[in-house]
């Protein structure tokens, strides 16, 4: 067995992962704040799901072992579920190499049965994607060697309205926060609050919830209109590249609360206020650790009041 890092679960003698140290809310309490409309499932299963081979080792440069990831995600699922729950999904798994495999969208057997399937041609494309609704999902997800979850910006009960724009900021030296406030200032020119987080990999996401009404076509336009407009007034001298993110059907980005593989290493998609931006070193990525003692001490959402936001693209 892999050494046990500090603010993880222990793990028990049949490969299973037991429950970590650090109380993090119950899900109602995490919804209550960013996502509140979602319904996450509660099967009581979760604890049921069982993990072999894990003290196993997933990189030769970082002793995080599979039983690792178990234990992070099962503690963090109160803060990731409202986001990720009930939306087509993305994984990336660990290869046998410890290389990370290239995202996969489809549904396959050997998901588990709490990873449902849905028809993508509603939303345009094809095959059978998936997505969770409760603990149980995500810990089969991890079960099935996912590493990294991104998540699309529509829900499957409304695929054909995508509910948010996210935008991306390439990880940069010293002016990404910059850059990434100045985007903020940006979308309020257009009557849109916005939010931030850590992508976990060394650059920014900005995200602007949208109110029910909005299709794929408009989010593209005024995605490209935006990052046309940044790239081209004085911002863009700031030399950080802005890419729009799930903007199509067919497209994911990283969940917040996500573990990540960056240059600097593990990191969290870390999910922040906007007052906190400034004050954060983002060289360095957000351990899962330190991720974990940060959930625990959370009084409520960052993003908190997202869900109560009733915002349109202009226009």
């Amino acid at each position: 067995m892999g050494r046990n890092l500090p603010g993880f679960g222990t793990r028990t003698g049949h490969g299973r992962t037991a429950t970590g140290r650090h109380a993090l809310p119950s899900v109602d309490r995490a919804r209550s704040g960013a996502h509140a409309a979602v319904d996450i499932e509660d099967d009581g299963l979760a604890e049921a799901v069982v993990f072999l081979d894990a003290g196993r080792r997933l990189f030769a440069s970082d002793p995080l072992t599979r039983g690792d990831v178990a234990d992070y995600y099962r503690q963090v699922a109160p803060w990731l579920l409202p986001e990720a729950a009930y939306r087509p999904l993305a994984l990336r798994a660990v290869a046998p190499d410890g290389a990370l495999a290239d995202a996969q969208m489809d549904h396959r057997a050997g998901l588990g049965s709490y990873v449902h399937p849905f028809p993508r041609h509603p939303q345009g494309g094809d095959g059978t994607g998936f997505y969770i609704g409760g603990v149980t999902g995500l810990l089969q997800l991890v079960q099935a060697d996912a590493f990294e979850l991104e998540a699309g910006a529509a829900t499957i009960g409304q695929p054909t309205g995508p509910d948010r724009l996210v935008l991306g900021l390439d990880a940069a030296p010293a002016p990404l926060a910059d850059a990434a406030l100045a985007l903020r200032t940006r979308l309020q020119s257009h009557g849109l609050a916005s939010f931030v987080r850590l992508s976990g990999d060394g650059g920014l996401h900005v995200v602007a919830p949208l109110a029910p009404g909005v299709d794929w076509e408009t989010l593209q336009e005024f995605a490209a209109a935006i990052i046309e407009a940044h790239a081209a007034g004085r911002d863009g001298d700031l030399g950080v590249r802005i890419r729009a993110l799930a903007t199509t059907p067919a497209q994911t980005a990283t969940c917040s609360w996500s573990l990540r593989r960056g240059p600097a290493g593990i990191g969290v998609a870390m999910p922040l206020g906007w007052d906190a931006l400034a004050g954060h070193d983002l060289s360095v990525p957000v351990a899962p650790a330190a991720a974990l003692r940060q959930a625990a001490r959370l009084r409520e959402d960052p993003w908190a009041g997202m869900s109560a936001l009733r915002q349109t693209l202009p226009g």
